[in-house]
């Protein structure tokens, strides 16, 4: 997007790439390289230059990410085809036709590329939906955390200033490492259609027009191409944009229980705090509002779509599609990433309880102890955790849990085969 631009991280400029820029030799093309390869290795925060210079560097992460889910109501021809990709019906009816069309494929060929290709789709459509119907409540929950971290970069100590810019970089560290592997992805996803393409498409329509029409089977072919192409770009933008997009926003509400208890535990509670617990609860509340019911069907593509690909990368070894090969580690960077930022959320939730009742709250009047009691109180409630319908909640003990199960599907799945 044009209105947003990159912004490093000025302790490691003067620590890191100002003693290695001094060392490069003093030729054009080298310092282009070694600018680039740099610039890779560089921690920089996502950020808006509408945003207020006075804020936070977590602050103006999540105003960036605000404008990134207003893309299609932004002027440019990025943001358009952006949302587009992402959340517009054309997409979902695209992908809908491509789900069916695999399917088919499956049935005539009798092969399992086409069924890992259609629930992979299946995702995608779920996420398409949450981009296109839920939209409005993520940004109310991004809005919200952007009014809170603003006020914590007013109110908050220098040590909770330093917690909350380096959980900015983290984020900004997601980022870019799912935009590599989304890229990543995509090149495999691209090779592993157009290596199957026109077997199975052909074999379907064979079955479906006869042998006698060469003309509109190779018309109908590279439309099936094109739409399953596009289905392919249209899955890792709106998958990897998800994933990278629950992940940023409750690390981002852990940081900030975590940065509301230490200011509990430091001083007298007041009301200032209490709104800021409150407007945290409902930023939390309104982001399980949006896609509680659906991620389960979204972790479909990080737990099933995974097990089938190993097992066919086990058993075929260098001969499995690039499907598969892609495919293959999602168990290990989408759904344990999701476990361990639901644990750290849960977790700071309990410490927040502790750090309340470990405050200075003999000092304080009956009044004001009453409303620690409900800061604690509120802080106890699962509402808001990081949770599915049907998978319950996301941490480190339902990781352990469902990766062992993982593994007893993948031995007996490579014991049929």
């Amino acid at each position: 997007m044009k209105a947003c631009r990159k912004y490093a991280d000025i302790s490691f400029q003067e620590e890191v790439l100002h003693p290695l820029s001094r060392q490069m030799p003093q030729l054009p093309v080298a310092q282009g390289l070694a600018s680039r390869t740099l610039q890779l290795l560089r921690a920089d925060l996502y950020i808006c230059d509408v945003a207020d210079h006075d804020e936070g560097p977590l602050t103006q992460h999540l105003r960036w990410w605000v404008r990134v889910l207003s893309a299609g109501e932004l002027p440019g021809k990025t943001n358009h085809l952006l949302a587009l990709l992402r959340q517009s019906t054309t997409s979902l009816v695209i992908v809908v036709a491509v789900i069916v069309q695999m399917i088919y494929d499956a049935s005539v060929t009798g092969s399992m590329f086409g069924l890992r290709i259609a629930l992979a789709l299946y995702t995608t459509l779920v996420v398409i939906v949450i981009f296109k119907f839920r939209r409005r409540g993520i940004k109310a929950c991004l809005s919200q955390l952007v009014q809170l971290s603003a006020t914590l970069d007013t109110h908050a100590q220098a040590k909770t200033k330093t917690h909350m810019a380096a959980t900015a970089r983290r984020c900004a560290k997601l980022v870019r490492f799912y935009e590599a592997y989304a890229w990543l992805t995509e090149v495999t996803v691209f090779v592993a259609l157009i290596v199957h393409w026109q077997d199975s498409a052909a074999a379907g329509l064979e079955l479906l027009i006869g042998t006698h029409h060469q003309v509109a089977t190779t018309i109908l072919l590279w439309a099936s191409l094109a739409l399953r192409l596009y289905s392919g770009v249209s899955a890792v933008l709106a998958d990897y944009t998800s994933v990278v997009l629950i992940l940023v926003i409750y690390l981002s509400m852990a940081n900030m229980y975590e940065a509301i208890g230490e200011a509990l535990q430091t001083r007298p509670c007041n009301t200032l705090l209490a709104h800021q617990q409150s407007v945290l609860t409902q930023a939390s509340l309104n982001m399980e509002a949006s896609v509680a019911d659906l991620l389960s069907q979204v972790l479909i593509v990080s737990v099933v779509v995974p097990l089938l690909s190993t097992v066919e990368v086990v058993l075929n070894g260098l001969e499995a599609d690039m499907f598969a090969v892609g495919m293959a580690p999602l168990v290990l960077f989408v759904f344990v990433p999701f476990c361990l930022v639901g644990d750290a959320m849960t977790y700071a939730r309990l410490r927040f309880a502790d750090r309340a009742g470990a405050g200075p709250w003999l000092e304080e009047t009956v009044q004001i102890r009453k409303m620690r009691l409900g800061m604690v109180q509120l802080s106890q409630g699962h509402g808001g955790d990081l949770r599915g319908w049907g998978i319950g909640h996301l941490d480190r003990k339902a990781c352990g849990s469902a990766l062992k199960s993982w593994f007893q599907f993948l031995q007996v799945l490579m014991n049929l085969q």
